[in-house]
């Protein structure tokens, strides 16, 4: 079928985009489903994500810049839950 499958996340949700012929999106979607619903997951491939995750996190506590911005939501965010009726 050839087409192309990528991911990342965000602070607030992960995205997936798919790049396929037209003709192949109904079966994308379902190959995306399948792995979205029935994946497993093996011990050494979580431990291998979380030291990558790890990573990301002190690289972002070096940009102070985007270390400011992630307070500033975090703030902002705590701040309107607080105010949430």
């Amino acid at each position: 079928m050839g087409g192309q499958l990528n991911a990342y996340t965000s602070r607030e949700n992960t995205s997936y985009t798919l790049t396929v012929f037209k003709q192949d999106v109904p079966k994308a979607m379902e190959i995306l489903g399948d792995m979205l619903t029935n994946s497993l997951y093996d011990k050494n491939q979580i431990e291998s994500e979380r030291e990558t995750i790890y990573r990301e996190c002190i690289e972002t506590q070096k940009d102070q810049m985007e270390t400011t911005i992630e307070s500033a939501h975090y703030t902002v965010s705590t701040c309107l839950i607080c105010l949430t009726p």
